[in-house]
């Protein structure tokens, strides 16, 4: 592969990441509000939208890392920079544009997570002391398991219904 074409390779990837990335923002915003409604069928779907639009990600990220081994650099920000510095200066500055949008929409994409494991967190919770009020769970001490995790010990003498 001669260099035009390891740089042709780079932008599409890039390209590629930053057009993923930007249905994977949009998928993640659609799980809020569904997440927020209470549209179990809605966030069904968009798991499995997720989980294959993650796969394509990080399809797309090892065939950079790839590239980036073949042409012996760093895969980062700085490897990839003195590359094309070395390559052609012109193209620098399309390849920041092009990384810091990547790097926004990961960022984004990070923080609109949160928020949903956030809510996905608060509705578990809130399941659980649900089952634990028709089970006739009266709250008790929190102890550990053998694995380390939290778990509540609750009386269950006097039980609402059967689940």
């Amino acid at each position: 592969m001669n260099t035009q074409q390891a740089v042709q390779q780079l932008f599409n990837q890039l390209d590629a990441l930053t057009q993923q990335l930007g249905q994977l923002e949009t998928l993640l915003q659609q799980e809020e509000t569904a997440l927020t409604q209470n549209n179990f069928d809605t966030l069904e779907r968009l798991a499995r939208d997720k989980e294959t639009l993650s796969a394509q990600i990080e399809q797309v990220e090892k065939q950079r890392q790839q590239l980036c081994k073949q042409l012996n650099i760093p895969c980062d920000f700085a490897g990839i920079k003195t590359y094309l510095n070395g390559v052609s200066g012109k193209l620098l500055g399309r390849f920041e544009q092009q990384w810091d949008k990547v790097s926004t929409l990961g960022s984004e994409c990070a923080s609109q997570n949160q928020v949903n494991g956030i809510l996905l967190a608060h509705r578990q919770r809130h399941t659980q002391q649900a089952l634990a009020i028709l089970r006739g769970a009266t709250g008790g001490d929190e102890l550990y398991s053998a694995s380390g995790s939290q778990q509540q010990v609750m009386d269950t003498q006097h039980t609402l219904g059967r689940v």
